[in-house]
């Protein structure tokens, strides 16, 4: 009998466009999300050649179901942060230049709710923090996904209006702590511009 995750893993990986594929992130600084935006990235991240919405990208070590960092790259004032599916039925919150760290984060949350039927989301942390050399903020929380927990923490700014974001997310037993530090790297090596 196939668990709960294999079913998962294979169902994403049937449901992918057959030319989107997984490529090896190479171990230097990388421009990401179609944005001013670059990281340093360690050995052993693959990214996803398909960008869910243009200023958006998305990287995993082992698999999107097992741990993924996006990078939101420079998200404009009336901009969501995914793909919306449907914007009369269940339209995606949008960016506003003038939000603070906690409207960000109700922004992920809602986002998440909408795409991802995320029934229970908890913001743990919202509190300033150093982003790509300038003033930000760090957000840490947690959802569950059917009977998965996943936390997650995202770091980001708001540069002229823009907004740049980097979240990590993976499920709470094991892949989030095991990779947290890998993520938090990248997240310490952005910059912007």
């Amino acid at each position: 009998m196939m668990k709960p995750m294999m079913i998962a893993t294979l169902a994403l990986l049937l449901a992918a466009p057959a030319a989107a594929k997984w490529k090896e992130v190479a171990a230097a600084r990388t421009p990401v999300a179609t944005s001013s935006l670059s990281v340093a990235a360690d050995a052993g991240w693959n990214r996803w050649t398909k960008k869910p919405i243009k200023k958006e990208e998305l990287w995993s070590l082992d698999g999107p179901l097992l741990n993924r960092i996006e990078f939101f790259g420079g998200i404009a004032a009336g901009e969501p942060l995914a793909r919306e599916r449907n914007k009369k039925r269940e339209p995606l919150p949008k960016f506003a230049p003038a939000m603070h760290a906690t409207d960000v984060a109700e922004l992920l949350e809602r986002t998440l709710r909408i795409t991802q039927g995320v029934p229970d989301f908890v913001t743990e942390v919202v509190e300033p923090a150093t982003f790509a050399g300038r003033p930000g903020f760090r957000l840490r929380y947690r959802y569950t996904t059917g009977e998965l927990i996943r936390r997650g923490e995202a770091r980001g700014s708001i540069v002229d209006g823009k907004l740049y974001l980097i979240n990590y997310s993976a499920p709470a037993l094991y892949y989030f702590g095991t990779g947290l530090p890998r993520a938090t790297a990248i997240m310490d090596s952005a910059r912007v511009g």
